[in-house]
């Protein structure tokens, strides 16, 4: 399957064409993991060069796997999925939802809660799960912290 990346880093956005979803971006994460299934042929991938970083650095920190549920979105991918208007994800760049999948103590949770506050993003929402926690963080347009 042929990928579109669209690549961020301190420099701005370049786009690349990758032919295999495995290919890595970092020890941890491949292309696949960030991409946008739009079912109408195309696979694009929004790929933010510090939030890979961070999301390497969690997973240091916690020495656990991280599972990368979504991360940019085109309109029309957002719209699909029922995402809101406003949606951070809809800015492509600095949002990602992600499933911690292991028995995470309160402690470890407030751990990583305070992680990505000193990471500098702006958005942070919370949901328990049976098993774990799922998360979403972004950089936001906020003025201050916003938890949810």
């Amino acid at each position: 399957m042929d990928y579109t990346v669209v690549y961020k880093d301190i420099n701005g956005a370049i786009s690349v064409s990758v032919k295999d979803g495995n290919t890595k971006v970092s020890p941890h994460f491949t292309v696949s993991e960030f991409a946008v299934n739009q079912k109408d042929g195309t696979d694009i991938a929004f790929i933010c060069e510090y939030t890979v970083r961070v999301l390497e650095g969690l997973r240091t920190l916690i020495g656990h796997p991280v599972q990368i549920t979504s991360a940019g979105r085109t309109p029309f991918y957002n719209k699909r999925v029922g995402g809101a208007d406003g949606s951070m994800h809809r800015f492509m760049f600095g949002v990602v939802d992600f499933i911690l999948d292991y028995d995470i103590s309160l402690q470890d949770k407030q751990r990583v809660i305070d992680y990505f506050i000193n990471m500098g993003f702006k958005g942070i929402g919370v949901y328990n799960r049976s098993l774990g926690v799922r998360m979403h963080v972004d950089f936001g347009y906020r003025d201050k912290l916003t938890m949810w």
